[in-house]
């Protein structure tokens, strides 16, 4: 049986942030919506001693707080966030939200990623606090560390309500090993009978052969990209009210499960038996990589510790709204699904308030009496129980000293003030625009076919990479270079003809750094993870390589106006294939930071840092804010040179970007504010579809940018494939399909799951919806 698909016009998520404030605070009379990391470099051996942290005042969490004035209402609570991953806000918008409603304030510390004593003590203390998972050490992150370890469970001991986060990684695999690691021993220190398992909760797999078309079943939901694996659905427990107006399921996002034992917790969410947990085995067959769950295991829950409460909820369920930076976490054939996820965090936050001023949980976990708990080590660290199932970690947890408070710097994150109307762009005359990306074929009479078709379909341009890249770095002799300059000219003067702009396509690494790695800084993570992309702020890989590139393609435009712009394929083929946030400690990035520092004795202290240290270094001094708006400055700077160089040659020129996910990372947002301008936005191309308040935010910054959903033809069906691209329309600015060559008549053959005709027939009835 397949789920309700959300079609057009059934739900609009264009006024993102004003409809999450309805769905998280479960307005009565809103309608209830049918719902359903690669490893970086070896660690660096030596980690830094052990502090201990000043002992703990006699107050408890937000002391005097309960007290209600008498007939009146109770107060506003006070919440905090640490995120070890430091998302930029708007991944946590829908999680403000739903908690505003509930009349819990949020404070977003991103600047200062660790758990304090004055946090949890004394008249400074929050009610909740929310620890949200990094990926440390297996991808660039922050690090939760021991310390903070003693400081939540005192937290919890005297009173408060822990929030603990998961983010997902694998089995046998270090991403997020961490926080894991800790969280674990938090539950394990206070006795709870749950643990967060190692493993990625997944629903329909994608990778057999043949393979079948991506779909929504019972198991899960069809993603935009993920080729082996979709991603799990979540049942509500209809047993308690956190499940009022949510329906069967909810999107589970990059979720993991709980393995509890007893009746000791309040189950809110529940994986179902017919769902997976993906290991990741290298080398391993698809059927070798999963398990089938054995029973119904506990997602989200809330626990009683003595005085205090314990919540659990996956990282993944709180940000598949928002921007989180993975990709394929949301579901591309029934977006409309997600208003379930916004109902069903209204009614938790509403669940963690009551928790909070003294309800006890509800307990009515399905698990069996006699399920084993496990007990966690790492080396310095026994396990704490006597469990006959231990599972350790590889690496030293984190051991950074942390102080009885924050640095008396500005911490907080501020939140996005969005915009609600996208920019207007040129290209799409017609509005919400759409776009095929493929390549270049070899015969004209094939390239020729394919322009008329798009124009067919009702495609704004057709973008075709030809590396144009090429040009700049030396691998062409200069007949070779005149022909491809003379072959771009042919294909933008048969564009123009077809009266279908053509952005010619081009890669940020797929050459000029693969080919050419040794001549290029690599990227380097705070944990020692060194990665074959380029370093994030080396400027002359812009102002050397990729704008001489451009300007090529601009000369071009400037005479053949079958040329529309570049699009630049920012996905990092070598490494990860994103910048997150804290990808940016190599040599060359924080050598910016040091050249731009007024103060002399700063600048030499932290120049004495070692590579590992430099993230401790600027957190611990209020400097982490200060230091990436540095390098997102400086980037923008030099995309902004390439930007004048092109529009120099043709005012017209557009820049279209492509990164698997919208990420809202320092690095993505300064190539959009180098990039965009109000009169030529620049038009962004991911495979996340629910944007548009992302988007809206980055409007709202002066970023003037528009976002296309994208999605793989050969993956779907071509009836899906029409649902897919019509969510771009309404949950995005747009829609682009890849790959464009699978649908024309001069292919070799038809895609998988349906004929050409049967596909090109869909992508034209998606565009004609606009």
């Amino acid at each position: 049986m397949k789920t309700v698909r959300g079609g057009r016009g059934r739900l609009d998520l264009r006024r993102v942030p004003a409809l999450l404030v309805l769905l998280a605070a479960g307005c009565p009379g809103t309608p209830a919506a049918d719902a359903g990391a690669d490893d970086g470099g070896d660690l660096p051996d030596a980690v830094e001693d052990e502090a201990a942290t000043e002992s703990l005042d006699d107050g408890g969490p937000g002391d005097d707080a309960d007290g209600e004035v008498e007939g009146g209402p109770p107060p506003p609570l006070r919440a905090l966030l640490i995120d070890y991953d430091v998302l930029h806000p708007d991944a946590w918008v829908p999680l403000r939200d739903a908690l505003a409603a509930a009349e819990i304030a949020l404070d977003y510390r991103r600047w200062y990623p660790h758990l304090t004593a004055a946090d949890t003590t004394g008249a400074t203390a929050y009610d909740l606090v929310v620890l949200a998972s990094g990926l440390a050490p297996g991808a660039a992150a922050a690090a939760m560390s021991t310390a903070e370890l003693d400081t939540a469970t005192a937290f919890v001991e005297a009173g408060g309500l822990l929030v603990l986060a998961p983010w997902s990684g694998y089995l046998d695999s270090r991403s997020a090993e961490n926080e894991w690691f800790l969280f674990n021993r938090v539950l394990e220190s206070l006795g709870l009978p749950a643990r967060i398992e190692k493993a990625l909760l997944v629903g329909e797999l994608f990778g057999y052969d043949p393979p079948p078309p991506h779909d929504d079943s019972e198991l899960g939901y069809a993603t935009t990209l993920e080729s082996d694996i979709g991603y799990g659905w979540l049942r509500p427990n209809p047993e308690l009210p956190t499940a009022d107006g949510v329906g069967e399921r909810l999107v589970a996002g990059r979720s993991t499960i709980v393995r509890t034992a007893g009746e000791g917790a309040e189950v809110w969410a529940l994986a179902s038996v017919e769902q997976k947990l993906w290991r990741r085995l290298a080398g391993a067959t698809i059927g070798d990589q999963f398990r089938w769950l054995i029973r119904d295991h506990a997602v989200a829950l809330a626990l009683q510790a003595g005085a205090g409460r314990v919540a659990i909820l996956p990282k993944g369920l709180l940000t598949v709204g928002g921007a989180n930076g993975m990709v394929s976490q949301q579901p591309v054939l029934s977006p409309a699904s997600f208003a379930a996820n916004g109902t069903f965090l209204g009614n938790v936050a509403r669940r963690l308030a009551e928790l909070r001023r003294g309800a006890a949980p509800t307990p009515n976990d399905p698990s069996p009496d006699d399920e084993r708990l496990f007990d966690t080590e790492a080396p310095g660290l026994p396990p704490l129980g006597d469990s006959t199932e231990v599972i350790p970690i590889a690496q030293m947890p984190s051991r950074h000293a942390v102080p009885p408070e924050p640095p008396a710097v500005a911490l907080l994150a501020e939140w996005p003030v969005p915009v609600a109307d996208a920019p207007a762009v040129p290209r799409f005359p017609l509005g919400p625009g759409t776009l095929g990306f493929g390549g270049v074929p070899s015969d004209p009479a094939a390239l020729d076919a394919m322009f008329a078709e798009a124009g067919e379909m009702g495609l704004d341009t057709l973008m075709l990479t030809i590396t144009p890249e090429q040009l700049v770095t030396g691998d062409l002799d200069p007949a070779a270079a005149d022909a491809l300059r003379a072959r771009i000219a042919d294909v933008a003067d048969r564009a123009e003809a077809a009266g279908v702009p053509w952005t010619v396509g081009m890669y940020f690494s797929g050459h000029v750094f693969l080919a050419h790695d040794a001549e290029w800084p690599w990227s380097v993570g705070p944990q020692g993870q060194r990665l074959r992309q380029p370093a994030a702020a080396h400027v002359a890989y812009w102002d050397d390589a990729l704008t001489p590139a451009v300007v090529e393609v601009a000369t071009l435009a400037a005479t053949h106006p079958g040329i529309a712009g570049i699009q630049i394929d920012l996905e990092t083929y070598g490494g990860g294939l994103l910048y997150p946030d804290l990808q940016c400690f190599d040599d060359e990035s924080f050598g910016v930071y040091l050249a731009g520092l007024a103060d002399d004795a700063l600048r030499t202290e932290l120049a004495a840092a070692s590579q590992p240290q430099r993230l401790d270094a600027l957190i611990d001094r209020g400097l982490l804010q200060e230091y990436l708006a540095a390098l997102e400055a400086h980037v923008a700077a030099a995309t902004g040179r390439m930007r004048t160089a092109a529009r120099a040659l043709d005012p017209d020129f557009d820049f279209v970007l492509y990164a698997p996910a919208f990420s809202s990372a320092w690095f993505y947002r300064a190539l959009g504010r180098g990039l965009g301008e109000a009169a030529r936005p620049v038009v962004w191309l991911s495979y996340d579809t629910l944007t548009a308040g992302q988007r809206a935010g980055w409007v709202g910054d002066g970023i003037s940018a528009v976002h296309l959903a994208g999605v793989i033809v050969g993956y779907f069906a071509p009836d899906d494939l029409r649902t897919a691209l019509e969510a771009g329309l309404d949950f995005a600015d747009g829609f682009w399909l890849y790959s464009f060559d699978e649908l024309s008549a001069t292919a070799a053959a038809d895609p998988r799951h349906g004929t050409r005709a049967d596909y090109r027939a869909a992508v034209a009835a998606a565009a004609a919806g606009r």
